[in-house]
């Protein structure tokens, strides 16, 4: 949803023959390891076997997650391209905001699965630690893919922000371009609008006409000057 995925926290205890885990909610990740351990599939042997299933199912979660938002973020670029809205921009900064929430919660877990592969944890068995270094690099590649995530959202920003402002430099040159071309006429019928007697066609009856003419005249041969340089 918009928010995204909302953390939850898992604690874990072990000891040499037995291991408890402990959740606010129930997690699809502890339900998994358990039916696989009740259909009498086999993992890495020991307590500590059962915490790197744990760890691995964690770990392969979250990589669809980061290619999720990656994906969302290619659609994003597109409609930029096609027709930038404000609704993007949030899209983008939303993107941003939840690359970031997941990368200070990947801290932790990289932390404490690099301790396990390095034996810090007297019950994490010597055959077992290389696994949990597997787990700890698959860890690190998904830390860089949400790093490279966000400098995208900078990029994604970035070209945003220039559709914007190329759209807003249009708008303006038309109204420039508007402002310009109606200047003649609002001079014209300024001086017709004076209050002096003398002006030359103000009182004969094609006097109209010939200020309508002059205002329509300096119109086009002001369009078709601005055409020639190309400006609209």
């Amino acid at each position: 949803h918009a928010a995204g995925p909302e953390p939850e926290e898992l604690d874990v205890f072990m000891g040499r023959d037995f291991l408890i885990t402990y959740q606010d909610h129930e997690l699809a990740v502890i339900g998994a390891v358990v039916a696989d351990l009740q259909a009498g599939i086999t993992l890495r042997t020991g307590v500590d076997g059962i915490l790197h299933a744990i760890a691995d199912r964690l770990t392969d979660d979250l990589l669809p997650l980061v290619n999720r938002l990656a994906n969302h973020l290619d659609d994003i670029e597109d409609d930029i391209l096609a027709q930038p809205s404000q609704l993007l921009q949030h899209d983008i900064l939303t993107v941003r905001s939840l690359a970031g929430r997941i990368r200070r919660l990947l801290t932790a877990q990289l932390q404490v699965t690099q301790r396990l592969s390095r034996g810090e944890f007297e019950y994490v068995a010597e055959p077992n630690r290389i696994y949990f270094r597997d787990v700890y690099d698959h860890l690190v590649r998904i830390d860089f893919s949400l790093e490279g995530l966000r400098e995208d959202t900078d990029v994604a920003l970035s070209t945003y922000l220039s559709s914007v402002n190329n759209e807003l430099s249009t708008v303006m040159k038309v109204l420039a371009i508007v402002a310009t071309l109606a200047l003649p006429s609002t001079v014209i019928t300024g001086i017709f609008g004076t209050n002096f007697d003398n002006v030359p066609g103000l009182h004969s009856s094609e006097g109209f006409l010939l200020m309508v003419a002059s205002m329509v005249a300096l119109g086009l041969g002001m369009g078709i000057y601005f055409r020639r340089k190309g400006w609209f």
